[in-house]
C-alpha cells in the first residue's frame, strides 16, 4: 500500500462501459470490510450513476487527465516507480470513491487514509497498470478482471523525489463494502464516499502549507480525507464531474487550476 502524507506533497486507454450490467455484480460477496454509505436523498443528476458512468463521462474524464503535467517528478529521472487504484464503484444507487484506512501495525503512515498500491514489483511484467490492479486485489480482494480500468492521471513525485506514483481511475462494479475481502496487515478498514460529499461545498476544506500554497481536506465522515490521497481525490474530480465540482484552492501548486 502507498500512502503520503500533506508534508511530503509539499516536497514532492479508454475503455466502453457496453459490459456495465456484469460490473455491477462482480465485486460482490467477499468477507471483511467497513461501512458503507448511507445516503439521505438521491444525488443530483449531474451524479447519477447513468451521468458520472457514461461513456462520454468516461472519454471525457480520461481526456482531461491525460492534459495534466507531472507534478514536481521527472519519472524518466527516477529508478523506483508506484501506482494505485482510484476505484469507482456503486454503493446502492450513489457513484462512490472506495478508500481504505492504513492499519494501525504498519511501520509508515499507519492510521491514513489511502487508496490501493504500492511500489511496482518484478511479477508486473512492468506494467503500472498491474501494479494497481494487484494492489487493490491483495488489500481488498477485488478481482483483476472486474475492474475496468479507465486511465490514469498525472505523476506525482514523493518526498525525496526518488519515487513516481500514477494513479489510475477504475470503476470496479457495485460493492458492499461490509463484505470485502481485506488484507488484516496492510488494512484497517475499507469506506466509499459518494460523490455527492465529496462535491459539498459545505464538507470541503484546505489547509494552507507555510504560507505558499494549499492541500485539500474532505470532511464530513468517519475518516477526515487529506495529504496525497486528497490532491488525487481533488484532481480525479476536475476530471470526472467539472461542473459540479466546484471546488477551488488557493494558491494551490496543482496541474489543475482552482
Amino acid at each position: 500500500m502507498f500512502a503520503v502524507q500533506a508534508s511530503a506533497l509539499a516536497r514532492v486507454a479508454v475503455a466502453s462501459l457496453m459490459d456495465w450490467p456484469r460490473l455491477l455484480s462482480t465485486n460482490l460477496g467477499r468477507s471483511g470490510g467497513g461501512a458503507s454509505p448511507a445516503s439521505s436523498s438521491p444525488p443530483p443528476p449531474g451524479l447519477s450513476k447513468e451521468a458520472v458512468l457514461s461513456e462520454h463521462a468516461q472519454q471525457r474524464c480520461v481526456a482531461a487527465l491525460r492534459r495534466l503535467r507531472p507534478l514536481r517528478v521527472d519519472p524518466a529521472a527516477v529508478a523506483r516507480r508506484a501506482a494505485v487504484l482510484v476505484p469507482l464503484c456503486l454503493v446502492g444507487e450513489d457513484v462512490c470513491l472506495l478508500y481504505t484506512l492504513r492499519a494501525a501495525a504498519l511501520r509508515h503512515y499507519r492510521g491514513q487514509v489511502s487508496f490501493p498500491g504500492g511500489m511496482q514489483e518484478a511479477g508486473d511484467g512492468g506494467s503500472l497498470e498491474a501494479t494497481a490492479l494487484r494492489e487493490a486485489r491483495e488489500e481488498l480482494g477485488l478481482a483483476a478482471d472486474g475492474v475496468r480500468v479507465w486511465g490514469h492521471g498525472p505523476w506525482v513525485g514523493t518526498a525525496r523525489r526518488d519515487a513516481a506514483v500514477l494513479p489510475f481511475v477504475g470503476f470496479v462494479g457495485r460493492v458492499d463494502v461490509r463484505a470485502l475481502r481485506l488484507c488484516p496487515h496492510e488494512v484497517e478498514a475499507a469506506f466509499a464516499v459518494p460523490l455527492q460529499r465529496l462535491c459539498d461545498p459545505k464538507l470541503f476544506r484546505y489547509t494552507q502549507f507555510r504560507g505558499s500554497f494549499a492541500l485539500p481536506v474532505f470532511t464530513g465522515g468517519e475518516y477526515r480525507i487529506w495529504g496525497l490521497t486528497a490532491i488525487i481525490t481533488h484532481t480525479v474530480l476536475k476530471a470526472l464531474v467539472p461542473a459540479v465540482y466546484t471546488h477551488h484552492l488557493p494558491k494551490v501548486k496543482h496541474p489543475i487550476s482552482g
